[in-house]
This record gives C-alpha cells, structure tokens and sequence, in this order.
C-alpha cells in the first residue's frame, strides 16, 4: 500500500511539476509550455501604470542580411533556424 502511495505521489509530481519544465523546449510542447508559463513558474501580475511610457514607433522592414563567419544570411533564415515563434 505505501508503495502505490508512493508511486502515485511521484506521478503527480512528474504531471504537474517536473514535465513541464524538462520539456519546455520540445518542439510538439513548446508553444503549449510557453502558454503556460504562468502555471509552471511562479509569477506575479503586475498592473499597468496610470501613466504609461509610450515607445516612439519605428516600423523597419525585416527583410535584411548580415555577415555571420563570411558567410550572408537572411533574418528569415535567422528565424527559422531558431525555429522562433515570434520576435
């Protein structure tokens, strides 16, 4: 009997504390995890101020290239390497 207890104590500890966390960065559970976030680490609301800073906006086309070890590559090739959900 405490071994059934024990085993289903480390389950619920692998359901609901430690799997999200060693598969944060699997590709079929990243964007699931990262909507989560707030249920996997601790976190605290913060309200928005009275008086908000408004950033200057400055829209620039992403279609651009740089030099990385002499070889030219594109920001889409950057994205997709990293397989970036957003930036």
């Amino acid at each position: 009997m405490f071994f059934l207890l024990l085993i289903g104590i480390v389950l619920m500890i692998w359901r609901f504390y430690l799997e999200q966390k060693l598969t944060w960065f699997d590709d079929d559970r990243r964007v699931i995890n990262f909507r989560n976030m707030n249920r996997v680490f601790p976190s605290n609301i913060i309200h928005r101020s009275a008086q908000p800073y408004q950033f200057q906006e400055d829209l620039r086309d992403l279609n651009v290239s740089y030099q990385f070890h002499g070889e030219t590559r594109k920001m889409s090739d950057f994205l997709q390497r990293l397989r970036t959900m957003g930036f």
